[in-house]
C-alpha cells in the first residue's frame, strides 16, 4: 500500500499482516492506538518511513492474520461472526488453558522466582475482564451494534468498549514489561517455558482480536 500524511498504523495492520510483527518489535500500539499517525508513531521511535518498508520486506512470517484476510471487505455481521468463531473461541480457550498451569508453576517455583506471582495477578485480572467483556459483546453489545440504524445509536457501546480494550492493553503491556516478552532465561524450567509460550500467543491474537474491533468493525459502523 501507499503510505500518505494521513496513513494510520491501524490501516497499515489492516492492509498488511506484515506490519502486525513490524510494529511489535518497534512497541507501536496498533490496535488501542490505532488511529495514531504512521509517521508520527514512526518518528517516536527514530524510524524512518524507508526503514519501515524495508522492516517489512524482511517479514517472511506474519504472525497473526497468516492467510491475509482482507478483513476490511467484510459486512459488520461477517466480522462480528468470524470474531466471534475465532478471537474469541481461541481466548476462551487459551484463558482456560493457562490458568491451571500457571497456579501450579506458582506452587512449585513461586518461591524461587516472586515476579511470577506479579505475572499472575496481572494474568488474573485481564482473564476476569475479558471474560465478562466477551460474553457481554456475545449477549448484548454484537446484537445491537449488528441492529443499529446509524452511529449514534451505538456511540456509547463503542466508546464502553474501546475502554475496556485499553484496560486490557494496560495490562498485557504491564505483563510484556515484566517478562521481556515472556522471554525466560535460560536456567528456567520448561514448565515456565510453557506458560510464557501461551502467554505470549495469548497477547498477541488479543492484540490482533482488539484491532479487528477497534480499527475495522467500529470504524464499519
Amino acid at each position: 500500500m501507499e503510505f500518505n500524511d494521513k496513513t494510520t498504523v491501524g490501516e497499515v495492520v489492516t492492509k498488511d499482516n506484515r506490519a502486525f510483527n513490524v510494529f511489535f518489535s518497534l512497541e507501536i500500539d496498533f490496535c488501542c492506538d490505532g488511529e495514531d499517525n504512521l509517521f508520527k508513531a514512526l518518528d517516536s521511535k527514530d524510524t524512518t518511513i524507508e526503514k519501515f518498508e524495508e522492516l517489512l520486506g524482511q517479514v517472511k512470517h506474519p504472525v497473526s492474520n497468516k492467510e491475509n484476510i482482507m478483513y476490511d471487505t467484510y459486512k459488520k455481521e461477517e466480522l462480528i461472526k468470524s470474531i466471534v468463531e475465532h478471537q474469541h473461541k481461541y481466548a476462551k480457550m487459551m484463558m482456560s488453558k493457562i490458568d491451571p498451569l500457571f497456579l501450579g508453576l506458582l506452587v512449585e517455583e513461586g518461591k524461587d522466582c516472586e515476579i511470577l506471582f506479579d505475572v499472575y495477578k496481572l494474568f488474573g485480572h485481564m482473564k476476569s475482564d475479558l471474560a465478562q467483556h466477551l460474553i457481554k459483546e456475545e449477549t448484548i453489545d454484537f446484537l445491537k451494534i449488528i441492529n443499529a440504524k446509524d452511529e449514534a445509536e451505538v456511540d456509547d457501546i463503542v466508546n464502553i468498549l474501546k475502554d475496556e480494550h485499553e484496560d486490557v492493553g494496560h495490562m498485557m503491556e504491564k505483563m510484556v514489561e515484566l517478562t521481556d516478552w515472556f522471554n525466560p532465561s535460560n536456567n528456567s524450567s520448561e514448565k515456565t517455558k510453557e506458560v510464557f509460550k501461551l502467554l505470549n500467543d495469548l497477547v498477541v491474537d488479543t492484540h490482533f482480536h482488539i484491532h479487528l474491533e477497534n480499527n475495522i468493525l467500529f470504524k464499519e459502523i
